[in-house]
């Protein structure tokens, strides 16, 4: 009877919430911290600042990337990184980051390498 009972109140709550989200189509989806949604209705695609966002966000928490000194900016889609990271895993890991966000376009890396590391070559011969 208990499971009966759940049954019933699980069909009439999805009920309702079929029923409101089918009366208000338009409502555009809204942020946990209250912004704009990301997306437009009609593209169903980010904006330029949505995108920037993200990607600061991924460089950011990214192990890899994190206290780096780089800029994002985009401008229709297409991402450009400037500024400085210590190793070139850095900058390939900071464009791998950009172009994995949804919505990107492109990226273009500018970041500067301040630390390169030498290619290593075997000193010893074979004889």
């Amino acid at each position: 009877m208990k499971f009966v009972k759940t049954l019933l109140l699980a069909v009439v709550f999805l009920t309702v919430l079929t029923t409101l989200s089918l009366s208000h189509p338009a409502v555009a989806p809204v942020d946990p911290a209250g912004s704009p949604s990301l997306m437009t209705p009609d593209e169903a695609t980010p904006n330029d600042a949505s995108l920037q966002a993200a990607i600061q966000e991924k460089l950011a928490n990214a192990k890899s990337t994190q206290g780096q000194s780089i800029q994002v900016a985009v401008k229709e889609g297409v991402v450009t990184l400037t500024g400085k990271v210590e190793t070139g895993r850095q900058k390939g890991a900071a464009t791998r980051m950009a172009k994995a966000v949804a919505g990107v376009k492109s990226v273009e890396n500018k970041l500067e390498v301040t630390n390169p590391t030498p290619i290593s070559r075997s000193k010893s011969k074979k004889s």
